[in-house]
């Protein structure tokens, strides 16, 4: 003798894992704090500023092109790390 099972209904358990999936949206986003701001990291915060002086080893004024070449490097440097605005 064969078993009566009932049909299986895949709708219905879709349709309760929305409504579930609803409800728990509702609850975390309606009830939440309303006041909470984002904590900004110093990207967004404004970033930060460094400013660099050339010196010689032996205390001389550098020249021109000592400093452009310095420049280069440095810029090269930054925006190789995906820094931009340098």
């Amino acid at each position: 003798m064969a078993s009566s099972s009932a049909p299986v209904h895949p709708y219905r358990y879709m349709a309760l894992f929305l409504a579930l999936l609803l409800g728990v949206y509702l609850l975390v986003f309606l009830t939440g704090n309303k006041e909470a701001k984002p904590k900004l990291g110093i990207d967004l915060q404004g970033g930060t500023r460094v400013t660099l002086t050339a010196r010689t080893p032996d205390g001389s004024e550098p020249t021109r092109d000592a400093l452009n070449q310095a420049q280069q490097i440095i810029s090269s440097r930054v925006n190789g790390l995906g820094v931009s605005g340098s």
